[in-house]
C-alpha cells in the first residue's frame, strides 16, 4: 500500500484513485471516505491485519510526528477497515462501536484502544 499527501490529506493511493465525489467532505471525512477497505473471504483477517501493517510503517516513517486512526469493523461476511489523521479540534470519524488503533505521534503515549 502506498500512502500520498494531496493538500491536508494523507490518503491510500490505490483508493484515492477509485475514489471520486468526496470533495465536499471535510479533511477527516475525506481520508475516511477514501482509505477504506471492503475484505472478504477466507483470508480477509489476514488481509486486513497486513494492510493495517503497512499503512502503520508508513505513517511512522513518513509522518512520524502526526496522530492516526484506524478503524476495523468485523461483520458476518466482511471486514471493513479505514484510517484518518486526528486533528485537533475536529471530530474524529468514529468513537465507539469498532475497533480503533490509535498509532501515536513518535511524541505522544496514546495507546490503541477496542471500543465497544
Amino acid at each position: 500500500m502506498a500512502l500520498i499527501e494531496i493538500g491536508d490529506c494523507v490518503l491510500d493511493q490505490k483508493q484515492f484513485d477509485l475514489s471520486h465525489g468526496f470533495e465536499s467532505l471535510d479533511s477527516v471525512e475525506q481520508e475516511a471516505f477514501v482509505n477504506h477497505l471492503h475484505l472478504e473471504g477466507e483470508g480477509a483477517a489476514i488481509e486486513a491485519d497486513r494492510i493495517i501493517e503497512s499503512w502503520i510503517k508508513e505513517m511512522r516513517l513518513r509522518w512520524p510526528s502526526r496522530t492516526f486512526r484506524i478503524y476495523r469493523q468485523i461483520e458476518h461476511s466482511e471486514i471493513t477497515i479505514r484510517f484518518h489523521m486526528v486533528r485537533p479540534g475536529m471530530t474524529n470519524w468514529c468513537e465507539q462501536g469498532v475497533e480503533i488503533i490509535t498509532v501515536p505521534a513518535l511524541d505522544s503515549d496514546a495507546d490503541s484502544e477496542h471500543c465497544k
